[in-house]
């Protein structure tokens, strides 16, 4: 049906140009025109293929914007162990008590073991912290 319509249409717009062409004193060559009338009908069949995704009559619902919130990973600093007790992040703990999320489970002379859930975590000295002595003669 549409294929139909299209032809009517070009038979129609033929017409016309050749009547146009016969008022008017110019020569106008009929390839000419049936070539410019084929170009036409494929860069219309070009903009057929063209999906509209924004339509301005119908703006879409404003969407809620999310915000995205990043926890900053908590970073234990373990700076001395004295007897049972551990001075991490600036303040001693013990054994079994909390710091942050996580339970002191072990304490050794190099390390602790601090535990939350099934997760564990082995935090010891870092480089920068030990104190470096140098032998003196005497």
């Amino acid at each position: 049906m549409a294929y139909l319509r299209n032809e009517i249409m070009r038979g129609i717009l033929i017409f016309f140009i050749f009547g146009f062409s016969c008022l008017s004193s110019e020569n106008i060559d009929v390839k000419k025109i049936l070539k410019d009338i084929e170009e036409l009908e494929r860069e219309k069949r070009l903009f057929s293929k063209i999906v509209v995704k924004y339509d301005p009559f119908f703006p879409k619902k404003k969407r809620k914007e999310r915000k995205t919130v990043f926890k900053k990973k908590r970073t234990y600093k373990l700076k001395a162990v004295l007897n049972d007790k551990a001075f991490i992040n600036d303040r001693w703990f013990g054994l079994g008590e909390k710091v942050g999320e996580y339970r002191i489970v072990k304490i050794t002379p190099s390390f602790v073991i601090l535990k939350k859930g099934e997760r564990r975590k082995v935090i010891g000295f870092s480089s920068k912290s030990l104190l470096k002595t140098k032998d003196s003669e005497i």
